[in-house]
């Protein structure tokens, strides 16, 4: 029963009720001895106290439940205990660090606790190890877990810049088979994933490709209904990605807000959120720039603080994040010289960690500070490496819009032929 109170709890994001019923499940088994789910409940106990802030126990939480699982070789919950260690809590030591909310140079703030070390695996092989825990979930039968490490896989495979065509077709595969299965509780969410990549490579006209699956407005709305938070703040990670990404102005001001939506609210942290953050600040730089705003510098500098503190934790997953941040942040301030060494290091950190769509996006950045600053060639030589990096990455739509802006400088098309 407690179990099933779980999985419910997981899909609601209600952090509360889910630390209560994972608190009865350690003391029941600290009274009546280890059963095979028991180092799920330890996990879990685990994600309930990361999700307050408290980020040391938390890891001791998933340390002790990865290895109970392998000592008494608990099969029945090992696919429950890989996604939320790998995907919720991290395999890292967590000790707790002040959050500099607006300041770079602030000392103390009221906002949340960060972990000193969160993900030291780079994202790109945490979808490997979740692609491991749901074939341990379908050979045990524990299928809420599978698909939910299935899911998470999909999305650690968007953020690390796998291939945006494979992402299309295996996710729709995958909802299919969940249709068929009549497993429909995590569609909505693998569904989101799916349109972010159609988006990318087909562009924002894109028609809806999914079967019997409603579109995102329709997903948003069902969200709202159901208070499904987790959901509701992934949408919203993602139309903010996109948003960016096309430059939709407004819809830049009505998602802009995860920063605020992390700190006000007991959300655990997830690769999604923090990610989102760091589009966050990139889109407040832009803002700042188009209407000459302060209040959008004040957002960026806060999300680059968050994104600076991760990249000091897991320099893998977030230094050419934090590179290309301050690149944005001298841009924004006029600093033209300094934020072209940051393009050049932000470039060349993303090159290095593998991240084929970031290096593609600091190509594209720098090269509209060059444009602005009429320096028309190098312009072009920036946007031609952006191109030939979102059409390796799949982001055609990104790619032909980048190529048309060259286009009209250089004279003819940026495509590889």
């Amino acid at each position: 029963m407690y179990s099933e109170l779980v999985y419910s709890y997981h899909l609601t994001a209600d952090t509360t009720k889910l630390f209560r019923v994972t608190l009865r499940m350690v003391q029941l088994t600290m009274k009546n001895g280890l059963t095979s789910f028991s180092p799920a409940s330890f996990a879990n106990f685990g994600l309930a106290a990361v999700a307050v802030g408290n980020f040391e126990f938390g890891y001791r939480m998933g340390t002790l439940a990865l290895k109970l699982s392998q000592r008494i070789n608990a099969s029945e919950s090992a696919s429950n205990v890989m996604v939320v260690v790998k995907y919720f809590i991290g395999k890292s030591k967590f000790t707790t660090n002040p959050y500099f909310a607006s300041n770079l140079e602030a000392e103390q703030s009221n906002s949340i606790s960060l972990p000193k070390a969160w993900v030291l695996e780079p994202l790109q092989s945490i979808s490997e190890s979740l692609e491991i825990g749901y074939n341990i979930g379908n050979q045990t039968g524990d299928v809420y877990s599978a698909i939910m490490n299935k899911h998470f896989s999909f999305s650690a495979m968007f953020l690390s810049g796998k291939n945006l065509a494979s992402i299309r077709t295996q996710t729709k595969d995958f909802v299919k088979e969940l249709q068929r299965r009549k497993e429909d509780w995590c569609i909505y969410a693998i569904a989101v994933t799916h349109s972010i990549s159609v988006f990318l490579i087909e562009g924002l006209a894109a028609p809806w490709t999914l079967e019997n699956v409603p579109n995102e407005d329709v997903i948003w709305a069902h969200s709202r209904k159901r208070n499904n938070k987790s959901l509701l703040l992934t949408l919203r990670c993602v139309q903010l990605i996109k948003a960016f990404f096309f430059r939709l102005d407004d819809k830049i001001r009505s998602t802009a807000c995860i920063l605020d939506e992390l700190t006000s609210n007991q959300n655990p942290l997830r690769p999604t959120y923090i990610v989102a953050v760091f589009f966050e600040g990139l889109a407040c730089y832009y803002m700042a720039r188009k209407f000459h705003d302060k209040s959008w510098t004040i957002k960026g500098d806060a999300a680059l603080s968050f994104i600076k503190t991760m990249g000091q934790c897991s320099p893998w997953n977030f230094e050419n994040k934090t590179l290309l941040l301050g690149a944005e942040r001298m841009y924004t301030f006029g600093s033209f010289q300094q934020s072209k060494e940051l393009y050049k290091k932000a470039i060349s950190s993303a090159k290095t960690h593998k991240f084929i769509h970031e290096e593609a996006l600091s190509h594209e950045l720098s090269g509209f500070m060059h444009l602005e600053n009429q320096m028309q060639h190098e312009a072009v030589e920036y946007f031609s490496e952006a191109v030939s990096c979102y059409t390796e990455w799949g982001a055609l739509a990104l790619a032909k819009r980048i190529d048309s802006i060259a286009n009209e400088e250089n004279g003819h098309s940026l495509f590889p032929s």
